[in-house]
């Protein structure tokens, strides 16, 4: 660490003790990847493109040979006005990517791509409407292609192709049901105890190309590559890696992962992030979250960054039960005067909010129902259609009033005991207080990343009234300050402003 990265983190943490925090600093955004069907490329294998670069604009002056992430190219790759890789220039290269796409669902999908310069998009050898070749354009351009899949499992061909002539280069490509775009029904085909598949970027920003290196057992992750690079090709400092495994939960409950990595370390389940790790390394900082997950199989990925020195990572998890509350039959939802407008054509409503449960029913767009809470990872709603009760993706509802202060439900759609009326994550470790002042006693605090229930704010909305279990089984209760939280599945949104005052 150089003498000007230590002036800095040390102003950044005064200025952190200053607003109440105790230690780190707020994460950086974190991008999702779109859902998508499970993928394989033909040589590379899951999840993954096989890529050729080239040194012209035609396709022809083959430089590189690789593997190119699925997920990366879902959420767009942007090498703005450098090369993509070693061995191709910066201006006048193109690229084709291939991959085969099973479909788990039939019905219409809709392709669309994002692109500068020019790309075409090919299924199953056939040209499709994303076609858009040999101009130099000056900015973003985007298409979009249907394709019907007339059964489930339909394996088909993708080959994209791009080119880049001068200015920015960048590339994406997404595609979603059209006719079923209701939940992420979309995702790929789940297996059981899979081991963990591992790709490596020479970059701390996870950025293509990468190299994908050996597969590791299944279980929790306990990886230390000391002053060493974890495999050829990749640089000792400044790489980041993504391990991705398919875990089966046996029962429904409450899911605690806990992560500790030099240096960050960032833990998602099906895409929801349940760590969030500072962005520089504090030593002997163990980050925990929790999550809701119904029993069966559930993705979890895992994206790590080292910069420089020791590298090591470790990521473990438990916990059973129904949502943590003994059995019994609840109390069940009430309306709560929220109601929630379809905005995909067609929403599925499940029996537990996952999409892997049994569908309940279907409803359209602009259809209104009345919405009696939310799930504990705040992504699913329950709703009442027409005296059918289940659970339908939040992602695809316009809400009437704050989808946040709703109750929080188990998987059955009853109230969980005492669960106040939403949950919080801090984004750095927050003290907690007596009472709603900065001269009021601590009785504990809250690490980075944990979850804690809020019950209310402060006259003055500086404030959250808040409860807190902590590492050691302690029930820590208090004030901490509002600022420093964001709802469970999104980092980068604050608390609603519209939170009951409470004494």
């Amino acid at each position: 660490m150089n003498l000007q990265r230590i002036r800095l983190l040390g102003i950044t943490l005064c200025l952190m003790m200053v607003l109440e925090l105790v230690g780190g600093v707020p994460v950086g955004s974190i991008i999702q990847p779109p859902s998508a069907a499970a993928q394989s490329g033909p040589s590379c294998g899951s999840g993954l493109w096989d890529t050729t670069f080239f040194n012209d604009t035609n396709l022809t002056a083959t430089a590189y040979i690789g593997c190119t992430s699925a997920s990366q190219l879902n959420q767009g790759i942007n090498w703005g006005t450098g090369s993509p890789v070693g061995g191709v220039g910066p201006n006048n290269y193109s690229a084709r990517l291939i991959t085969n796409l099973t479909f788990v669902t039939s019905g219409n999908y809709r392709f669309t791509a994002t692109f500068q310069d020019s790309a075409r998009l090919y299924i199953n050898g056939q040209l499709t409407s994303i076609n858009s070749w040999g101009s130099d354009v000056s900015t973003t351009q985007s298409a979009s292609a249907d394709y019907n899949v007339p059964a489930a499992n339909t394996t088909v061909t993708l080959m994209l192709e791009f080119a880049k002539y001068t200015g920015t280069g960048e590339i994406k490509l997404a595609w979603q049901l059209t006719g079923d775009t209701g939940d992420d029904s979309t995702n790929g085909d789940i297996s059981v105890g899979n081991p963990w598949t591992a790709e490596y970027f020479n970059n701390t920003s996870l950025t293509p190309p990468g190299i994908v290196g050996p597969s590791l057992p299944g279980g929790p992750l306990n990886l230390n590559w000391g002053l060493n690079a974890p495999l050829g090709g990749i640089t000792p400092d400044n790489w980041s890696a993504r391990f991705t495994s398919v875990v089966n939960f046996l029962q429904d409950g409450v899911i605690t992962f806990e992560a500790e990595a030099d240096d960050t370390v960032t833990v998602f389940v099906d895409d929801t992030p349940v760590t969030a790790s500072a962005e520089v390394y504090i030593e002997g900082q163990v980050y925990r979250g929790s999550i809701s997950l119904t029993a069966g199989p559930h993705t979890v990925r895992v994206e790590y960054r080292d910069f420089v020195a020791e590298a090591f990572l470790r990521v473990s998890w438990s916990g059973s039960g129904t949502d943590g509350q003994p059995a019994g039959p609840g109390v069940p939802a009430s309306p709560t005067g929220v109601t929630g407008t379809v905005t995909a054509s067609v929403l599925n409503v499940r029996q537990q909010p996952t999409v892997s449960a049994t569908r309940i029913t279907r409803i359209r767009k602009g259809e209104t129902y009345a919405v009696l809470g939310q799930n504990t990872g705040g992504n699913w709603a329950y709703l009442d259609v027409n005296g059918t009760r289940g659970w339908a993706s939040a992602r695809w509802l316009q809400f009437s009033g704050n989808f946040n202060t709703l109750p929080l439900l188990d998987a059955a759609g009853n109230v969980i005991p005492d669960a106040g009326i939403m949950q919080a994550r801090p984004v750095g470790n927050m003290r907690i207080r007596t009472c709603p002042a900065f001269n009021c006693p601590r009785v504990g605090y809250v690490p980075w990343g944990d979850i804690v229930t809020v019950y209310g704010q402060s006259a003055d909305r500086r404030w959250i009234k808040v409860d807190y279990t902590d590492r050691a089984g302690n029930r820590i209760s208090g004030w901490t300050y509002k600022i420093w939280y964001r709802v469970v599945d999104d980092l980068q949104q604050g608390l609603p402003a519209n939170l009951p005052i409470v004494q």
